[in-house]
């Protein structure tokens, strides 16, 4: 049993350590088929097709709107709304903030 719990443990490290080496970004920016991995507030110089360098800045804008299937609402762009099918023609909306404010649709 020990044996077996010291593999998993040894496996689980050794794939953790490479995986927390690389940056991985939240956004993936496309301009003229031309990709990069960027996060908000970042800066990336990108070489466009035909050979012209430009700087490219993603920002958050400070509100976002959130559409449902007959209403939408503003609210701060640092938070995001999930939906979830509950079954029965029945669509939940949710959105959290982390001191606990919690609005559901």
């Amino acid at each position: 049993m020990r044996l077996v719990s010291a593999a998993a443990l040894t496996l689980i490290a050794l794939c953790a350590g490479p995986a927390g080496a690389e940056d991985l970004k939240a956004f993936r920016l496309t301009i003229d088929g031309v990709a990069v991995d960027i996060d908000p507030g970042e800066s990336a110089d990108v070489t466009l097709p035909g050979g012209k360098k430009s700087k490219v800045t993603l920002e958050r804008n400070d509100f976002a709107t959130f559409s449902g299937g007959s209403f939408s609402f503003n609210h701060p762009s640092t938070m995001s709304a999930t939906k979830t099918d509950l079954g029965e023609n029945i669509t939940q909306y949710l959105m959290a903030s982390a001191l606990g404010t919690i609005v559901v649709v």
